[in-house]
């Protein structure tokens, strides 16, 4: 009797893990009689909605200018990727070289989604941006380029940014001509 209590037991276990490793994906809502493909479909969907809110709330604080609560989009160990190729790594880091961004900043960062893609506690966002920008020598700099946010799960549920990838745009083609011969 009691081994066959302890072998349900078991067997109840096995079935739960074996329930959270096929049959579930994080923020996946499943409903009876729903394909694994359309209950996949639907989890994506939802963590999309999630990724597209958390970047709009981005734009809007970058374009506020609130860099505390533009911080807590970050995951602590987050990195960041300038277009000029500086990498800044963690939230200090980060935070101080928005600080430094955020005076030449004239706040109308628009960002266009065009990919997303969920894996596991993985999910990304990629796309174009377009700013305006005040230089010395140019008060009204439009600058574009493209943008790569990697977004992680975390444990209370929330997608935090851990990698962050901007790029300028490359100026326009100049043909360059071989020089002529002495």
């Amino acid at each position: 009797m009691k081994s066959s209590r302890c072998a349900r037991l078991t067997m109840a276990a096995l079935l739960a893990a074996a329930v959270n490793l096929f049959g579930a994906s994080p923020g996946a809502s499943r409903a009876p009689g729903q394909s694994l493909a359309a209950q996949d479909v639907a989890g994506q969907s939802e963590i999309e909605d999630q990724i597209a809110k958390a970047r709009e709330l981005w734009v809007t604080e970058w374009n506020a200018k609130h860099l505390n609560e533009l911080m807590a989009l970050y995951a602590p160990e987050a990195m960041f990727l300038t277009a000029s190729g500086d990498r800044a790594v963690g939230w200090a880091a980060i935070h101080n070289l928005f600080e430094s961004m955020r005076n030449s900043n004239i706040s109308n960062l628009r960002l266009h989604s065009l990919a997303f893609e969920q894996s596991g506690d993985l999910a990304y966002d990629s796309g174009s941006y377009f700013e305006t920008m005040a230089l010395p020598d140019n008060p009204h700099h439009e600058i574009r380029g493209s943008y790569l946010t990697v977004y992680k799960l975390q444990a209370d549920g929330r997608w935090l940014i851990v990698q962050h990838v901007w790029t300028a745009a490359s100026t326009p083609h100049v043909e360059v001509k071989p020089l002529a011969e002495p």
